[in-house]
């Protein structure tokens, strides 16, 4: 990946500057559009939800879509976790939207004035997926970033 990042050239000769890091509550939104079911631990999705509240200001919006092959709601007690979840972080759900083979949330990050983030032992196993109850639950983080 190094050797890729390294091979960048712009057109017009000036140097690439690459972003290494973001500044905590610089952003406006967030999207993890089909990304938090590859992760292979609820633990990992956690993480990520967890970095998007840091690096949001208040009022900014985490976005969410997530695939479903299954029936309309078949997969509901999967979304009504993650919703929880991730309202416990510090955000409060906006809209939800199940399309035919898609689940739409939208989040909004509160104020620390206005919520008391919860959370809860069982937080880390939260975000779940089907193929969770085969995976260990032994697996170091890639979403989290230090406080």
């Amino acid at each position: 990946m190094n050797s890729y990042f390294d091979s960048l050239q712009r057109t017009d000769g000036k140097e690439v500057v690459l972003l290494n890091s973001f500044i905590a509550e610089s952003c406006h939104a967030v999207v993890f559009s089909l990304l938090l079911e590859y992760l292979p631990t609820s633990q990992q999705r956690v993480a990520c939800c967890r970095t998007a509240w840091r690096l949001l200001a208040v009022d900014g919006l985490l976005l969410i879509v997530t695939p479903d092959s299954r029936q309309q709601h078949r997969n509901h007690r999967f979304t009504r976790d993650w919703r929880k979840a991730i309202e416990s972080i510090g955000f409060a759900r906006c809209r939800y939207e199940k399309l035919q083979h898609l689940h739409c949330m939208a989040f909004r990050k509160v104020a620390t004035d206005d919520c008391q983030p919860r959370q809860p032992d069982t937080i880390d196993s939260a975000i779940c997926i089907a193929q969770d109850k085969d995976q260990a639950e032994d697996v170091d983080t890639l979403c989290d970033m230090p406080s």
